[in-house]
């Protein structure tokens, strides 16, 4: 993933007057830069610790993207599988943004043997009307690849109830790429807005090193 000298200077730190300056909003070349090192990272984690640890998959922000126009076009189901080289029901656990209207990040916890959808947001708001008619679709064209069957009614999405708050309207990225790092460690989410500038000096650092 190739970053700018714009796209890296998103990561600068917010000062007050920059709290509605949407040159600090994080892009999608930021979002897949660590989405991608966070894969990466996760298939190190297996290497070292051993076969019996679940390595969990994170996608990238275009994922999403490939997800919800796969409900009017079935050619984007074979790009999920042949560009993010992903199968849902090979992990136990799937982390993917998810940019809504291009206005706000999130991201999803997919865990397919409990059949759940669970939604961090830092505005604390549900989105399962957002993403779950296109998530289910996605889920049932995996079943019916894989010969399994599927009931819809079995899925469930949940918020996390302790998801951290933002208190501006630029540091959703930055609050999302945490928790999803946090996720990735099984970490408790005990990080806030004030810590968002440390945060985004070091997704800096991580992306100067090329590496988390």
């Amino acid at each position: 993933v190739d970053i700018t000298v714009a796209d890296f200077q998103r990561l600068r730190p917010v000062s007050p007057g920059d709290h509605y300056n949407q040159s600090r909003w994080i892009n999608d070349q930021i979002v897949d830069f660590i989405s991608l090192a966070l894969r990466v990272r996760e298939i190190t984690k297996r290497r070292v610790r051993g076969a019996d640890y679940q390595a969990k998959y994170v996608g990238a922000a275009t994922m999403w993207e490939c997800i919800r126009r796969s409900i009017n076009d079935d050619s984007e189901m074979d790009r999920i599988c042949r560009q993010f080289g992903v199968r849902l029901f090979a992990f136990q656990t799937l982390i993917i943004p998810v940019n809504l209207n291009n206005t706000h990040w999130v991201f999803m916890v997919i865990k397919p043997k409990e059949k759940l959808v669970i939604g961090y947001n830092s505005l604390a708001s549900s989105f399962e009307d957002r993403v779950m008619p296109n998530l289910l679709y996605w889920f049932e064209k995996e079943a019916d690849r894989l010969h399994m069957a599927f009931n819809r009614d079995e899925w469930s999405f949940e918020l996390h109830p302790h998801c951290p708050r933002q208190t501006n309207s630029v540091d959703c990225g930055i609050m999302m790429l945490t928790g999803m790092l946090f996720t990735c460690d099984d970490l408790r989410l005990a990080y806030s807005q004030a810590q968002m500038n440390l945060h985004r000096t070091r997704w800096a650092a991580d992306i100067l090193e090329g590496k988390i």
